[in-house]
């Protein structure tokens, strides 16, 4: 079972430079807006996360689970997906269209179409 963190408890080890997080259950927390370049969530609960405008640029995330997720406008340069569970989770909508169109293969090897996209 995965430790339960807050996020203001993500929030503020990040802030003294902490960037390994891997396997930690952040299910439902409030991350809007959140800077969290460079961070690694791999293999983490990320269930109904809020994370709209946050920046997860370059951030590990290889087989974390989204589901129901928000990730409205966060930003996704250079993340690695690769085995995540990303039903019903909302995207932004570049990442939607690159999902439908099967073209957003680097990174995300191994992303099923059927089980990313939300409905239109």
């Amino acid at each position: 079972m995965e430790p339960k963190i807050s996020a203001e408890e993500l929030l503020a080890q990040y802030a003294k430079g902490e960037r390994n997080f891997e396997g930690i259950d952040l299910e439902e927390a409030d991350l809007f807006e959140a800077d969290l370049r460079e961070i690694n969530l791999k293999g983490s609960n990320l269930t109904q996360v809020y994370l709209p405008y946050a920046n997860l640029s370059q951030a590990s995330l290889q087989a974390a689970q989204f589901q129901q997720a928000q990730l409205g406008d966060a930003q996704l340069y250079n993340v690695n997906l690769s085995g995540a569970m990303l039903r019903g989770a909302i995207f932004p909508e570049l990442i939607s269209v690159m999902l439908i169109c099967g073209v957003l293969t680097c990174q995300v090897p191994i992303c099923r179409v059927q089980t990313c996209l939300r409905p239109i």
